[in-house]
Formats: structure tokens, sequence, C-alpha cells
């Protein structure tokens, strides 16, 4: 998540981050996925002005020596630092796959080139302390809450509403149990007609809750800005 530090300089930030997608779907093949996303501005969670990436590579080099080496991706960090287009620094560490969900279906294929008009939802999730006494430690129940979501949005009735579902955490040298949850969706609508009436969702909802000692849900908005997944 950046943190821009107005109207003008998000909308600044996200064509330089437009010039950085063409270049890495074209030249880049290790990255796996490149999308920035805008503010749904429904939501009061973060500032309106914020943005939030999805960046996924094969390996470590392939951010750390390619991609971090291009002209535009210099470009962008020089303009970045010389314009104060971020009123913080962005939080740059690295996330992993829980092994639980989906970043995009592969069958049929809901690769987006621009995931313009895209719904996105993050979900931010610290688990409360581990109580004595408790068969399963709180991170677990939260895994296991999402991973029965991450299994009912593969029947039939939610595959054309949700096209991401992914748990991720961070890596262990962070120390944070925090998980994070990238859910995309084909429409706002999608999201709150199909999604949040699943009965499965009603309940791991109750459970989210009681199990996280603190939770942040974002929602932003495709912005023609990048790819999630590549179709060849």
């Amino acid at each position: 998540m950046s943190n821009c530090a107005s109207a003008q300089a998000c909308d600044r930030f996200m064509d330089l981050l437009s010039a950085i997608a063409k270049v890495t779907r074209e030249s880049e093949p290790k990255a796996i996925s490149y999308a920035w996303f805008r503010s749904a501005k429904d939501n009061d969670a973060v500032p309106h002005d914020w943005v939030r990436g999805l960046e996924v590579y094969e390996d470590l080099p392939a951010l750390t020596e390619t991609h971090r080496a291009s002209a535009v991706y210099k470009a962008m960090r020089a303009a970045a630092s010389a314009e104060a287009l971020l009123s913080l620094p962005s939080d740059l560490r690295f996330l992993q796959p829980t092994g639980t969900g989906f970043m995009y279906r592969k069958a049929p294929p809901h690769t987006s080139e621009a995931p313009e008009g895209d719904y996105v939802v993050v979900d931010e999730l610290k688990p409360v302390s581990a109580a004595v006494g408790h068969d399963q430690a709180p991170r677990d129940q939260l895994l296991a809450a999402l991973k029965r979501v991450a299994d009912d949005v593969e029947t039939s009735p939610l595959q054309a509403s949700v096209l991401s579902f992914w748990v991720l955490e961070y890596r262990p040298e962070y120390g944070d149990e925090t998980l994070v949850v990238f859910a995309r969706f084909a429409s706002k609508a999608a999201y709150e007609r199909a999604f949040k009436d699943s009965n499965v969702v009603r309940t791991a909802e109750t459970q989210l809750n009681e199990a996280s000692s603190w939770r942040r849900t974002t929602t932003w908005v495709g912005a023609g800005v990048g790819f999630v997944g590549r179709k060849s």
C-alpha cells in the first residue's frame, strides 16, 4: 500500500506505475502479477488518495535484480522522491502464500491484462493471543475459517463473482502473524450480493472477528494498471 500525498499525487503516481506495468508485462516473464488499484472511496479505513498493489514474482531475484533495475522503475522512484508524491514510505515487507485460496482462476482463465472495474477487498487480520486450554491457536482458527471460505468460493454459484481469494502471510523474519486476504470480485455488486450473502461467509465473519485482536478491511477498484496472472 502506498500513501499518496494528495489526489494529484495519486494520479501522477498511477501514471508512473502504468508505465512500469507495461514494461513488466512485456519484458519480465517471472513477474506473475503486477496490478495497482485506486481507493474505492466507500471505506474510510485509510485515506482515499492511497493506492494498493499486488506484485507477485516467481523468485526474489525477479524483483530485486530484474524489476527494480528497469529504467521505468528507477524513474518512478526518482519522481516519487523529487515530487514528494508519497506522504510516508510504502510498506514493502514481503508476503508469501499460506496455501489457502487462489490468486486467480486458471480454468477457465480469468486473468486480466488491465483489471479495470474489478472490486478488491483486502482484509488484514492479527490473531488474538493464544488462550490457555483452547484446542486451536487463534491464528489456526483464522486460517481454518478462511479455508472454509476459499472452498466455498470454488462452488458454482460464486465462480463468476469471485476472481481471486488468496490468503497471504508475512515472511517469518518479520515476526508478524497478521494474515492478509486479497479478494477480487467482478464488481462491487458481486461482492455485496453474492459473496457476502453466502452462509459460509457469514459464519466465517463471526469466527474471524472473534479470533482477531485487530482487523482492517480496505476496498479498492481496478484502474486499468497492470495484470493479475498471465494468459501466456
